[in-house]
């Protein structure tokens, strides 16, 4: 029965390990584990198309406030840079003998990099325009209290007038007052 179980595991067992080719570490372990090469068989997965790009690109997008236009707009956006970086990948290899992997995750990292730095615009403009606004009712305050200090003015001008007028025949009084000491 343990020779049957044993054999039945060996049948159907599989282990799938997933690398990313990016980097040393990929080499190093297959350096220190060459039964990886030996004894496994390797699925290299090949580029999405277009058309899963801007699928792609529209899914991680709907939960982003975009008016349509916008979102129109953005998702070939997106794939154009995807598709351009490999291609110029592709360039690189043929110039350098050395290759730049362009991967799935490089372009969900893409849309995730616009998603967080839209996001960071948004709150620095909400942020100007909360300052702004702070300061349009600051500036409308001091109008108002302008206005009201005028009024007080334009109120308190008559009696203005009426102390000038005192203050005036008061310094006369005062200058004859002063000549008359003097003499």
């Amino acid at each position: 029965m343990f020779n049957f179980f044993v054999q039945r595991c060996k049948e159907n067992l599989h282990i799938i390990i997933a690398f990313s080719p990016i980097g040393n570490a990929f080499t190093e372990r297959l350096r220190q584990f060459p039964s990886l090469i030996n004894c496994c068989t390797i699925d290299w997965f090949q580029p999405w198309p277009e058309e899963a790009l801007e699928r792609v690109a529209h899914h991680f997008l709907e939960e982003v406030e975009l008016s349509d236009r916008e979102r129109k707009e953005m998702i070939p956006i997106c794939k154009f840079f995807h598709v351009s970086a490999r291609e110029l990948s592709h360039d690189f290899e043929m110039e350098l003998g050395r290759h730049n992997y362009v991967t799935p995750i490089s372009y969900l990292e893409l849309i995730g990099s616009f998603k967080k730095l839209l996001g960071a615009q948004r709150d620095t403009v909400s942020a100007a325009k909360q300052r702004y606004l702070t300061g349009l009712k600051k500036l409308a305050f001091a109008e108002d209290q302008v206005a009201t200090m005028q009024k007080e003015l334009e109120e308190l001008q008559p009696q203005l007038v009426i102390a000038s007028d005192e203050n005036e025949k008061l310094m006369e009084v005062i200058t004859k007052e002063q000549s008359c000491e003097s003499r």
